[in-house]
């Protein structure tokens, strides 16, 4: 029965919500979400091989409630410590008292000219309201090329060791690849492809517009799981605080927030 609730659990997770479970969970942020190509505080949760860019510490906060629905709202934290070789430590957690989800991951990043390559370990803990407890270890390996200052390509791969929790295999390997292009200093555009193996195929297309000075809208449309994204960002030099809804064509609206902080 516990193994039944966590896979209908991953497979809501990533129909409804992007991966909510997955090795690319925490927060969209209105313009994805994307996962190959991420360089900003956010690489943090999805492909860190862009934690290369990092040049400052960072401490970031993301909460996601998506569709109403208690049991799987999320809350995640992560510290960005930008040594020679980037290191992020992550943890998220969901759920609620009928099954909790917390995760752990150390993430690490090293640039080689143009070249970015990053590895995550994560330790996944599945709780149960009847106390039993499922636990296993992954591993996600990501690169980047910055083929220009304005153009740069991705990939990313999760759960490479083809781990499981129990007997069952419900930890989630995910693939993703895109591009993503500055035409203009205001202007980002963003395409990405991805596949969870077993599945489907989903496209992927964004776009970071700078309205004006500290002030950015998103918005991007997900195949995989018919849902618009729309954000809104205030960044200065230290604080960026970022909001955004997920719209699902049948399940409804999920809100996202999103805290950094970098000294």
């Amino acid at each position: 029965m516990n193994k039944r609730l966590v896979l209908v659990y991953v497979w809501i997770g990533w129909y409804g919500l992007s991966a909510q479970s997955s090795e690319v969970d925490q927060t969209s942020l209105g313009s994805g979400p994307f996962v190959s190509t991420e360089q900003s505080q956010w690489a943090i949760f999805r492909n860190m091989a862009g934690l290369e860019q990092s040049e400052s510490w960072n401490i970031v906060l993301a909460y996601n409630y998506p569709y109403n629905l208690k049991e799987l709202q999320s809350l995640a934290w992560g510290i960005i410590i930008p040594w020679k070789q980037k290191l992020g430590i992550s943890i998220f957690q969901s759920g609620g008292n009928l099954f909790r989800n917390q995760q752990i991951a150390i993430s690490t990043s090293k640039g080689f000219g143009a070249l970015y390559l990053g590895i995550r370990v994560k330790y996944w803990r599945f709780t149960f309201s009847g106390g039993d407890i499922l636990a296993s270890f992954s591993m996600a390996v990501g690169m980047q090329i910055q083929l220009t200052k304005d153009l740069v390509i991705g990939a990313f791969l999760s759960n490479v060791t083809q781990n499981q929790v129990g007997l069952e295999d419900i930890l989630p390997t995910l693939w993703f690849t895109g591009i993503s292009y500055s035409p203009s200093p205001k202007l980002q555009l963003v395409l990405e492809l991805g596949h969870r193996l077993g599945y489907t195929w989903e496209y992927k297309l964004g776009f970071n517009y700078q309205l004006i000075e500290k002030i950015s809208v998103r918005s991007g449309f997900n195949t995989s799981n018919r849902k618009g994204h729309f954000g809104l960002g205030f960044h200065t030099n230290r604080f960026k605080i970022d909001y955004a809804v997920g719209v699902h064509f049948s399940l409804g609206l999920s809100h996202q927030a999103g805290l950094s902080y970098s000294w």
